[in-house]
């Protein structure tokens, strides 16, 4: 068996489906040109988050760009932090400690310990939004805000947006 590009079509096709790409873009097209940074959308499916739609912002230089379509480093990211926030502390570590402390190109300050996830997990419920500098990939911060399934207070977070960028530009105090 090979994989061939009916593959990633029957994929696309899905996608298309959903509408996400066509509720979504325009937001997210508005956040990268205000930010100046990459803006990403994700989305929630089981245990797992699939990156499904970007817009880039960064017009010149120094530009930080992701594929779509692929999955989520839970563990090392702004948006699977705010993900996982919203679940029950012990639900959402099980789900950690599944997929490991694993990912492609992992940030020095990337969480490795089942420990320093459950403080990041309270320090980002306590925030209100997902925060990661130096983690998921080397040299890139981010932040995220979940994106409830409605106004409800109990609503599940389905979904995430984030603005990610080099450390350079996307500093603290910006």
């Amino acid at each position: 068996y090979t994989l061939t590009l009916k593959l990633a079509a029957l994929g696309f096709r899905q996608l298309a489906a959903t509408r996400i790409e066509e509720v979504c873009q325009p937001l997210l097209d508005r956040l990268a040109t205000q930010s100046g940074e990459l803006a990403r959308l994700a989305v929630v499916e089981g245990n797992r988050m699939t990156w499904v739609a970007k817009a880039q912002g960064a017009l010149s230089g120094l530009r930080y760009d992701a594929h779509a379509g692929r999955d989520v480093v839970l563990h090392a990211t702004a948006v699977g932090k705010i993900w996982l926030s919203s679940l029950p502390e012990d639900a959402a570590l099980a789900i950690i400690a599944e997929a490991g402390f694993t990912g492609d190109n992992l940030g020095p300050r990337a969480v490795r310990s089942l420990t320093a996830m459950r403080q990041h997990l309270r320090d980002t419920r306590k925030r209100g939004y997902g925060v990661a500098v130096d983690e998921g990939e080397p040299g890139v911060a981010a932040l995220a805000a979940a994106v409830h399934a409605s106004h409800a207070p109990d609503a599940p977070v389905v979904a995430t947006v984030s603005i990610a960028g080099p450390l350079a530009r996307l500093t603290a105090a910006r």
